[in-house]
């Protein structure tokens, strides 16, 4: 879970096994914002990077995404090699 600079947090939920996304949360009345998703496999890890703009998740998929927490649809992918 992280805090953002928009005023909202992200989790990921663990109890499902299956999940290639993330949600991001309203800190205001604790309601989904957004679902994002892009990865292929579990989401395992995921943190906010630096000032809050940045969200970074890591899968069972092999790759790295950081994607704008302002912007869903702007995201970046880098492989685990």
């Amino acid at each position: 879970m992280g805090y953002l600079s928009t005023g909202c947090w992200i989790t990921n939920d663990e109890s499902n096994l299956l999940l290639c996304s993330f949600q991001v949360w309203s800190s205001r009345d604790f309601k989904p914002v957004k679902t994002l998703s892009g990865h292929e496999s579990k989401v395992t890890s995921l943190d906010v990077v630096g000032d809050g703009e940045c969200i970074g998740t890591v899968s069972h998929d092999r790759t790295i995404k950081l994607w704008s927490s302002k912007d869903d649809e702007k995201e970046k992918t880098m492989d685990i090699d």
